[in-house]
């Protein structure tokens, strides 16, 4: 609910498969409080006395319509981290050495999808690979079963791969933020 700036001390941020990454002063954490509704994915923990200056979210929101250029900022700030973050987590990419992983992840454009939004629909072949950093998308099966998607699942690609139909439609849940590796930036990359 609130964006923090690290003004002295140092933290960590605790990620899902227990890898730690420290963050020092002037580091921005909580820039998912510029989306609604979303959780957190990951803990934070001050390492000895800390200061962090915090900014509720109805703050933020009042800051970002009156200076615009500033969401973009924190935009930019939390597409980074996110990528980042999938980049160090993901078996998508850890198989890679650091270097090819970077290469990799900058094949992908990033996206902001709004609720309602069709990714992948079925009976149609993907325009890309999709990975979903943040958000909630649901997809709904041939037997008409919907399923949550988690995030850093890959997307359409057995679309791709095989160059046959989608066998389900993908959908936003809430306001989404993916990665896009689209068709033609996945032929290369495959080839």
């Amino acid at each position: 609910d609130s964006l923090y700036i690290l003004a002295e001390g140092r933290a960590e941020v605790r990620l899902r498969g227990g890898q730690c990454l420290p963050l020092a002063e002037g580091e921005v954490v909580g820039e998912t409080s510029l989306f609604a509704g979303m959780r957190r994915r990951a803990d934070i923990f001050a390492k000895g006395r800390l200061r962090a200056l915090r900014l509720e979210q109805a703050t933020l929101e009042v800051l970002v319509n009156r200076w615009p250029q500033l969401g973009g900022i924190l935009y930019d700030l939390l597409t980074r981290r996110l990528v980042q973050n999938l980049l160090r987590e993901s078996e998508i990419f850890t198989a890679f050495d650091p270097a090819t992983r970077l290469e990799v992840g900058r094949l992908f454009e990033v996206r902001r999808a709004p609720p309602d939004t069709v990714l992948i629909a079925e009976g149609k072949r993907a325009d890309g690979l999709y990975v979903p950093l943040l958000g909630q998308l649901r997809a709904t099966l041939r037997d008409g079963r919907t399923v949550d998607v988690p995030l850093g699942t890959l997307l359409g690609e057995q679309s791709l791969l095989s160059r046959v139909a989608a066998q389900s439609t993908i959908v936003t849940g809430t306001e989404a933020v993916l990665l896009r590796l689209s068709t033609t930036r996945f032929n290369e990359l495959a080839s």
